[in-house]
């Protein structure tokens, strides 16, 4: 029962907050303009399963840890993707 009370309380508190933002950010959208960007199709590449380590685990083989990399296909400098799945870098 606190619980739900407490619940109650942090809503009722809330509530204007919530409702000046919205004001807050209709008013912002009078002065901005709409922005025509031409969609551009390329090519890209993706080297998967690339192994970045391969810490020891204690008793077992070692792990090896996988990232993939996502690379357009041109001249100009465009931005990579490295996307590395898991817990994060630690062993």
């Amino acid at each position: 029962m606190k619980s739900y009370l407490k619940c109650l309380m942090l809503f009722v508190v809330m509530m204007p907050c919530l409702s000046l933002n919205a004001q807050t950010l209709s008013i912002n959208h009078k002065d901005t303009e709409v922005i025509d960007v031409k969609i551009e199709k390329s090519e890209i590449e993706m080297i998967s399963n690339l192994v970045y380590a391969q810490p020891p685990i204690y008793g077992y083989k070692n792990k090896a840890l996988e990232m993939d990399i996502i690379k357009p296909v041109s001249k100009e400098l465009l931005p990579t993707v490295v996307f590395v799945p898991g817990g994060g870098f630690v062993s």
